[in-house]
């Protein structure tokens, strides 16, 4: 039986556009890049990721049909605080909340958005899918 190593590859992660939002469409996600370095994956992975975020400037208040919460893994304490700390103001509630995000988002430094996009975590343009591979010899 051979040896087997971990590998790391940084795949695009396709979009679907519906009438008026976005939706996943798994089938026609792409490898990239492949890395035996979990961490340098992930460094390239945030870099493509922030690269087309800016490039498109995409609004992670509006790209999806979806709740404030649905689009952050974090609790929604620990979702709020994120965007508190990167400058944003937390007004109304539900969707009047997310409006108000998104009328917010552009005016943020760089630095605020890139926190915005951290805690933002289930809208995604690039993942990272961690593979086995069998070496013959």
């Amino acid at each position: 039986m051979g040896n087997t190593i971990q590998a790391y590859v940084v795949q695009r992660l396709s979009w679907e556009y519906n009438d008026d939002f976005y939706s996943r469409s798994e089938d026609d996600d792409a490898p990239l890049k492949t890395f035996l370095d979990r961490a340098k994956a992930e460094a390239h992975r945030r870099q493509l990721e922030w690269e087309h975020v800016g490039e498109r400037q995409i609004n992670p208040f509006g790209w999806i049909d979806a709740g404030l919460e649905e689009r952050s893994s974090l609790p929604r304490e620990e979702l709020l605080a994120h965007l508190q700390g990167a400058g944003m103001r937390l007004e109304g509630e539900g969707d009047e909340m997310r409006r108000n995000l998104w009328e917010q988002y552009d005016q943020l430094p760089e630095e605020g958005r890139r926190l915005v996009w951290e805690a933002i975590d289930r809208i995604r343009f690039f993942g990272l899918l961690e593979v086995t591979v069998d070496l013959d010899g």
